[in-house]
C-alpha cells in the first residue's frame, strides 16, 4: 500500500515539475500563450513553410508568437460572429491540401495541432468573406491606372522579331558591343552578326510571342528600343547581344477575360489589405501583454 502511495506521489510531483517548467509568455484577454505553445507553432511553421526551416530560432519564435496572438484575436472575432467550424470540414480541407502526402502523420506534437491551425484559418476566411469582401470594390479608374502601370513595368505583350549575336567571353562581347552599339537597323546588325558571331547567332527564327519567353526577357524585349543593340548578357557559355528588330503589340490588356483576371487579382489584394487592417483594429481593442524581454519587439507589432 505504501509503495503505491509513493508511486502516486512521484507521479504527481513529476506533473507539477512539468507544469512549472512551462512559462506563460503572453495573455490575449484571458487566453494564455506559453513558451511551449510557441515551440510547437515554430515546428509547425517549418512544415507548412519549408523556407523557414533554417531561420534563426529566436526570429522564428517571435514570428510564431505573433501568429498565435493573431490566432487568439481571430478566434474571438469568429465566436462573436457565431462561426463554428465542424471537424468534418477541417478533415475535408486537410485532405484537399495534403492530398496523398501527409507530413503531419509523424509530427511529434500530434496531427491535432495542424487541425486546430486549419480550423482557425477556415473560420477567419469566413469572417473575411462575410464581413470584409462585400464592402470592397475596384473602381474603373483604379483598374485602368493599374493596367497603365503594368504596361510601363512589363510592357505590352508583343509579337517580336529578334536577332542575336553570341560571343565566347566578356572581353570579346564588350569589344564587339562598342562596334555595334550605334547601329540602328537590323540589316546592318545582322551583317556584324555574320562577321563576329559564334554558331547560333543571327535571326531567332521568325516571329516570337513574348508571352512564351521567361518573365525577365518579356520585360526586356517588350520595353527595349527598336533597332538598338542591347548590352551584352551572360549566358551559359559566353555572352549574347540582342536586337529587337520589330515589335507588334497585342491587344492583350483590352481582352475582357484579361481585364477580369486583373480586376479579380486587384480585388483579392484589396480584401487582404482590408482584412489585415480589420485584424489590427480588433487586436488593439483587446488586452494583450507579452512578458519576457526577448519578445518585447512583438508588442510593437501588436499595437
Amino acid at each position: 500500500m505504501l509503495k503505491k502511495i509513493l508511486m502516486i506521489l512521484c507521479l504527481i510531483m513529476t506533473q507539477i515539475n512539468t507544469v512549472s517548467a512551462v512559462e506563460i509568455v503572453a495573455l490575449v484577454d484571458r487566453e494564455m500563450i506559453s513558451d511551449y505553445d510557441i515551440r510547437v507553432r515554430a515546428e509547425l511553421m517549418k512544415i507548412i513553410n519549408p523556407n523557414v526551416k533554417n531561420a534563426p530560432t529566436e526570429e522564428l519564435e517571435k514570428h510564431a508568437l505573433m501568429e498565435l496572438i493573431n490566432e487568439k484575436v481571430k478566434d474571438s472575432i469568429a465566436k462573436k460572429n457565431g462561426i463554428r467550424i465542424p471537424d468534418s470540414q477541417v478533415e475535408a480541407t486537410k485532405e484537399r491540401i495534403l492530398k496523398k502526402q501527409n507530413p503531419f502523420k509523424d509530427f511529434v506534437y500530434g496531427e491535432e495541432v495542424y487541425d486546430d491551425y486549419l480550423k482557425n484559418q477556415i473560420a477567419w476566411m469566413q469572417v473575411v468573406q462575410g464581413q470584409i469582401a462585400p464592402t470592397v470594390n475596384i473602381a474603373d479608374d483604379d483598374l485602368n491606372d493599374y493596367i497603365t502601370t503594368l504596361k510601363k513595368e512589363r510592357g505590352t505583350p508583343s509579337t517580336l522579331v529578334l536577332s542575336q549575336l553570341i560571343l565566347p567571353d566578356e572581353d570579346k562581347a564588350m569589344s564587339v558591343f562598342e562596334s555595334v552599339k550605334d547601329i540602328k537597323s537590323c540589316k546592318k546588325f545582322n551583317e556584324q552578326v555574320a562577321f563576329y558571331g559564334e554558331p547560333g547567332s543571327g535571326d531567332m527564327g521568325g516571329k516570337i510571342d513574348s508571352n512564351q519567353l521567361a518573365p525577365p526577357l518579356q520585360q526586356l524585349f517588350n520595353t527595349a528600343p527598336l533597332n538598338t543593340a542591347l548590352k551584352p548578357m551572360p549566358i551559359g557559355a559566353g555572352y549574347i547581344i540582342f536586337m529587337v528588330c520589330s515589335r507588334k503589340g497585342q491587344n492583350f490588356f483590352n481582352k475582357p477575360e484579361i481585364k477580369e483576371r486583373i480586376q479579380i487579382s486587384l480585388l483579392n489584394q484589396k480584401v487582404e489589405m482590408m482584412a489585415e487592417k480589420f485584424l489590427a483594429d480588433e487586436r488593439r481593442k483587446m488586452f494583450i501583454t507579452v512578458k519576457p524581454k526577448k519578445y518585447k519587439d512583438v508588442m510593437n507589432e501588436v499595437y
